[in-house]
């Protein structure tokens, strides 16, 4: 913001002076004439003045009041059908990203005439779901960019993180509810409202004519990944290695975490698939991210909200980046969390009629791993306690896993974990242990 010429009382201001904030500029410059401004203020100081509006505003549930792009400018990555999205309010190009990579690259002095550091330590990648709508995914980015760079809890010793979110589907849940929604309305008609049978119609509607719900997130993760031909997809990668270059390079690297929300996981998927290319396919690595004993110190963690992807899967995901990888039984925090939904929550929501979470759908229709489920046989999911208890004996002995309990203050549902303050607060914690722990 800056300080500007006032004649605001000085209840509202001080005396002929007052806090332009750069959001009320970039809606009315444009209606300015002359003006007459004075010294910038600290950003940094700035931040703290409009936390607790931001965290109010997003947490007070009027997140559809959307934000302004500056609030998040810089602050994330939006893909769709496999390009960056360069048109509308929320538009990133690759220019875009070469300067966010550059104040990743920034150093300054840690003392006068000292050795310089990273004005930012660690990077911190949230992978949305793709559940929310823009309004509701931008609004929850301006709060973290917030709460990450401005909380005295978080920002009172050398953590200094960078958050950038991913927004790469939207407005699937609404899809999802809509969809269920009409066809409950066609079953009732026919049954008369008798419950049973409306929920086991609705049950096998949603079995048969849902897949390609999940199919469209494993095709868009990888059309964001890979390019065919000269169709201009697979930019999610050039922008990303770019950004992973920044962050794990030069003789200071960042620390790197990654914190996915349930169906957010093909992306992340598709992403380790090309940061850790199979031999003989002749790509080159990323710099800083070569070997397993590099993405081990430099990839500090990762979290898990309530992940739809198998533990068989995840597993693999595991090895992949950090390898056979085993550690004292007295390292804490670790260096893989994962939130599990209840179950009791999750049978307590509904989705146009349906009985049960998105979760819950994707445990009994979603054919993961290219399986469809069965009424008997439903997926078993990491993100359910089921999927849980079995990725605890997978990694028994490990030292890997640390499972986040948490007592919400009210009911939090699967699609809203991203939106829980006391979830966010947690992890955010974690983060920062698990940097403060780093050698």
């Amino acid at each position: 913001g800056c300080w500007s010429d006032s004649r605001l009382p000085e209840a509202e201001s001080w005396p002929g002076v007052a806090l332009w904030p750069y959001d009320d500029w970039s809606r009315s410059i444009l209606d300015a004439w002359v003006l007459c401004l004075g010294v910038p203020i600290d950003m940094a100081q700035f931040r703290r003045l409009e936390l607790g509006r931001l965290e109010s505003r997003r947490w007070g549930g009027l997140a559809g009041q959307g934000v302004t792009r500056l609030f998040v400018n810089g602050h994330y990555l939006q893909v769709a059908d496999g390009r960056l999205v360069d048109s509308g309010v929320f538009a990133n190009d690759q220019a875009s990203i070469e300067q966010t990579a550059a104040l990743l690259e920034t150093t300054q002095p840690e003392l006068p005439n000292g050795p310089p550091r990273r004005k930012y330590s660690d990077l911190v990648l949230i992978i949305e779901s793709g559940l929310d709508s823009l309004e509701g995914m931008t609004c929850r980015c301006a709060g973290y960019a917030a709460r990450l760079l401005a909380d005295p809890e978080l920002t009172d010793g050398p953590f200094r993180p960078y958050p950038l979110s991913v927004i790469w589907r939207r407005d699937v849940l609404q899809v999802t509810e809509d969809l269920l929604a009409s066809r409950a309305q066609r079953i009732e008609a026919r049954t008369g409202g008798y419950a049973d049978a409306k929920a086991h119609m609705l049950d096998v509607y949603a079995r048969e004519f849902l897949q390609p719900i999940w199919r469209a997130f494993e095709g868009e993760a990888e059309r964001a990944f890979q390019a065919k031909g000269d169709d201009r997809r697979g930019q999610a990668w050039p922008a990303m290695r770019r950004l992973l270059v920044a962050a794990a390079g030069g003789d200071a690297p960042m620390g790197i975490h990654v914190v996915v929300h349930g169906s957010g996981m093909p992306w992340f998927q598709a992403l380790v698939e090309r940061l850790v290319p199979q031999p003989g396919t002749g790509e080159a690595p990323v710099p800083g991210l070569e070997s397993v004993e590099q993405r081990r110190r430099i990839l500090r963690s990762v979290t898990l909200l309530a992940p739809i992807c198998t533990p068989e899967r995840l597993l693999r995901l595991l090895d992949q980046l950090w390898g056979e990888w085993s550690l004292p039984g007295e390292t804490t925090p670790r260096p893989l969390a994962l939130y599990a939904q209840p179950a009791s929550r999750d049978a307590e929501e509904s989705l146009g009629g349906y009985r049960g979470s998105f979760l819950e759908l994707a445990r009994r229709c979603f054919p993961l791993e290219g399986n469809l489920p069965t009424f008997t046989y439903p997926n078993v999911i990491a993100g359910h306690a089921e999927g849980l208890r079995r990725l605890r004996q997978k990694l028994a002995g490990r030292g890997l896993l640390e499972t986040l309990q948490l007592e919400p203050s009210g009911p939090i549902a699967h699609a809203e974990l991203l939106g829980c303050p006391e979830l966010v607060h947690c992890v955010f914690q974690r983060l920062k242990a698990r940097s403060m722990a780093a050698p």
